[in-house]
């Protein structure tokens, strides 16, 4: 054996070690049980850590990346980032939320990896959003809160609204919230929504089966109701 410790691999090798990480540990450890492999790690001599949380996976708001993918995603990779859609591989970025998960896994702690996130990647990202959104609003004011003023229109009054509908026109909103275009919504109003309005929510606060129809009733009601409390 090369080496008797699993550490980071140079920045060179970083495809190779991501591919024997997805591929070939990964699927040891689907396999066998830790035990058999921590013998056979200790057997040559290896370093051998129990994975409880990689990768980590995070949600977040994203308007700009839904607006300019390309470049957003460019700097995500060049953040050893995963990016997909709001409910996973192959999904889109419905109302313009995003799954982004650490790519490298392969000698890193878990608790490395949370605080990479935590102290790092999320603040970094944050701080783009924020700053992209302001160069946008300075740059299209009025066709930003047409599009906000829209959306509130709809939800304010339409009856029935789709999952589909209600997470665009939320994202709309919430971004006229944090921009400071609607004062008399409040964040925690929009998140609460976006969770309300989900089909399996709706199906179990409503305590009874909900055809197609009936859900987007109910979610239209909902939403209105919210709204017309701030």
């Amino acid at each position: 054996m090369p080496s008797k410790s699993i550490v980071k691999v140079p920045a060179k090798t970083s495809s190779f070690s991501t591919a024997l990480e997805s591929i070939t540990l990964n699927s040891i450890r689907r396999v066998l049980p830790d035990t058999t492999i921590h013998d056979a790690c200790h057997l040559f001599n290896y370093n051998y850590r129990n994975r409880f949380i990689t990768p980590v996976v995070t949600v977040l708001h994203m308007v700009i990346a839904a607006i300019w993918p390309e470049e957003s995603f460019n700097a995500a990779r060049d953040m050893d980032l995963v990016v997909r859609g709001l409910f996973g591989e192959g999904t889109e970025a419905v109302g313009d939320f995003f799954q982004l998960s650490n790519q490298t896994t392969l000698g890193v702690s878990e608790e490395s990896i949370v605080n990479q996130f935590t102290e790092s990647i999320v603040p970094k990202i944050a701080e783009y959003e924020s700053l992209a959104r302001a160069e946008l609003l300075e740059n299209n004011a009025n066709a930003i809160d047409d599009k906000i003023q829209r959306a509130l229109g709809v939800l304010r009054s339409a009856r029935l609204v789709s999952s589909q509908e209600a997470l665009f026109l939320l994202s709309q909103i919430r971004m006229g919230v944090n921009l400071g275009r609607v004062s008399d919504i409040s964040i925690r109003t929009i998140n609460e929504l976006f969770m309300l309005t989900q089909p399996a929510h709706l199906q179990f606060n409503s305590g009874e089966p909900m055809n197609p129809d009936k859900r987007d009733a109910t979610r239209a009601e909902i939403i209105r109701s919210k709204l017309s409390q701030n």
